[in-house]
């Protein structure tokens, strides 16, 4: 006598369970043993049991996954270089540093003696050493943060 299944177990059939997901029983079966998940013929399967085994992969499989990504994701950074998405670091840094950071410092050097007369016209060399000062309190600020 077959065991009763348990209330709330969803069970059927090897062939039951071969004809809901558009296969034959014997691939059915094929995968349960791969699974190395074991049953009667004729015998009810439960439904966790088939997740299992469909969801189941081996030691091979895994590593036939892990190479596969790896083949994707190398394959992706080439097109990435091909399209010129990508750019070396070295690149990077020169943009940063010659096209971007040499012209702020520039200018941030330069404000003293722009602005000295403009925000105090009666002592401007109080306005030019405090304006000075603040300059080399953001350069030394920056060079802080930059470590």
């Amino acid at each position: 006598m077959k065991p009763r299944p348990q209330r709330g177990q969803i069970v059927a059939t090897i062939n039951a369970w071969a004809i809901a997901y558009g296969t034959d029983s014997n691939h059915m079966a094929s995968i349960l043993q791969r699974a190395g998940i074991t049953y009667e013929p004729g015998s009810m399967v439960q439904a966790a049991d088939i997740f299992k085994a469909i969801t189941f992969r081996s030691e091979k499989d895994e590593a036939i996954a892990r190479q596969a990504n790896a083949k994707a994701e190398e394959q992706e950074m080439e097109n990435a270089e091909r399209r010129k998405e990508l750019m070396e670091l070295n690149q990077i840094e020169r943009i940063i540093w010659t096209d971007c950071l040499a012209p702020l410092r520039q200018e941030l050097e330069q404000m003293p003696k722009s602005l000295s007369a403009l925000c105090n016209p009666e002592d401007s060399e109080t306005a030019l050493r405090v304006l000075e000062q603040w300059v080399d309190r953001v350069k030394l600020n920056i060079q802080d943060k930059a470590k």
